[in-house]
């Protein structure tokens, strides 16, 4: 529940943390759109990333590591 509420809180607050990370950072205008853009996927996918976590923890606190190695393999294809 907690990887819920710390996803959607990135979720809420994307605009104005990649705007002050982006100024922090500097560069040109087309460095900052080419980062905006990706660091907006980067976020989309954090909660996609924590439930992964859980389901990995999870499975591997029932000790189905095999099954955690499949699905993991699997991901990444």
């Amino acid at each position: 529940m907690l990887t819920l509420a710390i996803g959607a809180a990135v979720l809420a607050l994307q605009v104005p943390i990649i705007v002050y990370a982006l100024s922090a950072l500097g560069g040109s205008a087309g460095v900052r759109e080419t980062a905006s853009a990706y660091c907006h996927a980067r976020i989309w996918a954090a909660p996609f990333a924590l439930g992964n976590y859980v389901v990995l923890g999870y499975l591997l606190g029932c000790q189905r590591v095999r099954f955690a190695l499949v699905t993991q393999v699997f991901i990444t294809r």
